[in-house]
């Protein structure tokens, strides 16, 4: 007697079971780069962001304002000399895949000027690659290298 039924082996069934196992891990590992790409550029509007308001705050408002850069708390702080309890105070917390190169750093503002003086930098370490933020307080000039 003939056995003729067609099925799939265990080797077979553990073969497509193993490669859709690696399908199903791919996406996290791509999407974790995206991720990590994502929050080094939010990061870098989100500075540009709150240097710009600062210095307005300064000018506009004739108060001196404050950035505080703290590569050991992983923050820049953003500030009103005269008033710390304003609601305009808030820090810029640093992501996973961004650290600062130097310790720390603080700049002021002044009201009504803004000092507009030379550029001014912020170095940092964002997805293993070397970025700096220049400024320029009082002018609203900024790039990136």
């Amino acid at each position: 007697m003939l056995n003729n039924q067609k099925g799939f082996l265990l080797l077979e069934s553990l073969l497509v079971l193993a490669i859709a196992a690696s399908l199903l891990f791919i996406p996290p590992l791509l999407s974790r780069d995206v991720i990590s790409a994502t929050e080094g550029e939010l990061f870098k509007q989100q500075l540009e962001s709150s240097v710009t308001a600062t210095q307005n705050y300064a000018v506009l408002s004739g108060k001196m304002t404050k950035i505080e850069l703290s590569k050991q708390n992983k923050h820049i702080k953003f500030s009103l000399l005269d008033n710390p309890s304003h609601s305009f105070n808030h820090r810029l917390i640093f992501p996973e895949s961004v650290s600062a190169l130097s310790t720390t750093k603080v700049f002021h503002f002044l009201g009504g000027s803004g000092n507009i003086r030379e550029l001014d930098s912020m170095a940092f370490t964002i997805d293993g690659k070397r970025a700096v933020f220049k400024f320029q307080m009082g002018s609203g000039r900024y790039e990136w290298e």
